[in-house]
């Protein structure tokens, strides 16, 4: 797996996977850019130009944010429960939403190791 990721990572993804995550997420557009650190507008050019293709670091913010998501699905057991988790106050979490703290790597780490304890019947 870490070969694939890191090639898929170096190779970059296709600025779709903004939209599908979006949607995967329930978010606007404009939230998804907002956590991947780009404007809305970067993205409309990246989906008009001859590349589709994010740079390394937007792609690895996605796969990240895809791979996150899917570790939710797999102990909500849904993707619209794991969607709501997401967009819910955690007080584990300092009182924000778990998709608020994606913004950062760090933040990416917190909601991971959430979905863990969780997994294991911890407290979050």
């Amino acid at each position: 797996m870490f070969n694939t990721t890191q090639k898929q990572i170096l190779r970059g993804v296709n600025v779709a996977k903004v939209d599908v995550l979006a949607k995967r997420f329930s978010v606007s557009i404009e939230e998804m850019a907002n956590i991947l650190g780009v404007s809305p507008r970067v993205l409309q050019k990246k989906s008009a130009g001859k590349t589709h293709i994010l740079d390394k670091n937007l792609s690895e913010r996605c796969i990240n944010l895809d791979n996150l998501f899917n570790l939710a699905v797999n102990y909500f057991g849904s993707e619209n429960s794991a969607s709501l988790w997401f967009r819910n106050e955690n007080i584990g979490l300092g009182s924000v939403t778990p998709f608020s703290l994606c913004e950062t790597f760090f933040g990416m780490q917190c909601v991971e190791n959430t979905i863990i304890k969780l997994t294991y019947g911890m407290t979050a």
